[in-house]
């Protein structure tokens, strides 16, 4: 009984070994990327004292897949800052990146909190948008806005929807 159980033991280690060689030699799936965002479709609002501001990929063109389907990568280049003296009230700066692709909608948030002082910053974000297909559109809401007392130059907002559309060839 004894050495009915070891070849068992055995014979499972080395399928759980030959499992694990067969998985890593499958071949990995890369995401596409969309291409950088800085410089491309922008809003920028705000006042001298406080803005935020948004880069979009650029619109109007066909992006290309890397499978058929792929899973999109989403960028989305923000960017704040705060001109009021130090020791200002509060300013939240907010952004928010909402996908929609086949009726799946995915948002991805952040906020930054400034306190004047001169201070600026920026950050990536980005959202991976699964199972795009040949000749399908990916519609992407980008929104930004600062918030702050009134009077201090900080309230302001703006978004816009863009829609990308993918290829494979």
């Amino acid at each position: 009984m004894k050495k009915s159980m070891i070849r068992t033991t055995v014979s499972l280690a080395v399928a759980s070994v030959a499992l694990a060689v067969l998985v890593a030699a499958l071949p990995i799936a890369r995401a596409m990327t969309m291409p950088s965002a800085t410089g491309q479709t922008k809003i920028d609002t705000g006042t001298s004292n406080c803005h935020v501001a948004i880069s979009a990929p650029a619109n109007n063109q066909d992006y290309h897949l890397n499978s058929n389907p792929d899973t999109v990568r989403m960028p989305y280049a923000v960017s704040w800052e705060d001109h009021r003296g130090t020791g200002a009230s509060r300013a939240t700066h907010s952004f928010t990146l909402q996908t929609e692709h086949l009726s799946n909608v995915v948002s991805v948030s952040k906020s930054v909190d400034t306190y004047g002082g001169d201070v600026a910053g920026s950050d990536t974000l980005w959202r991976n948008v699964t199972n795009v297909y040949h000749g399908q559109y990916v519609n992407i809401t980008f929104s930004a806005s600062v918030t702050g007392p009134i009077g201090s130059g900080c309230p302001a907002s703006d978004s816009f929807t863009l829609n990308y559309h993918f290829v494979y060839q």
